[in-house]
């Protein structure tokens, strides 16, 4: 397990001052944060982690695996490919 939040480790790399500011990532930063989040080893961060970020980001309701969450995450910022 890292020793980081999911959501601070998301803002370190989008390189945000504030977690706030990653709903408001333009396409760059939401396509690089969708490569960074298939990387990362599902069991990096807990479930209660890939939840919290799942439902900050999505608005998702938690799940019981934290690979459906992270997945979901990942298709949170492929889905927004033509937006910015």
């Amino acid at each position: 397990m890292w020793d980081i939040d999911l959501l601070e480790y998301l803002a370190q790399q989008a390189g945000t001052d504030y977690l706030s500011d990653l709903r408001y990532l333009d396409y760059g930063r939401k396509q690089h944060l969708s490569e960074v989040v298939a990387q990362v080893p599902v069991e990096a961060f807990t479930v209660d982690m890939w939840n919290d970020a799942m439902n900050y980001m999505a608005g998702q309701s938690p799940l019981a695996e934290a690979l459906h969450a992270k997945y979901i995450l990942v298709k949170r910022w492929e889905k927004h490919k033509n937006t910015s």
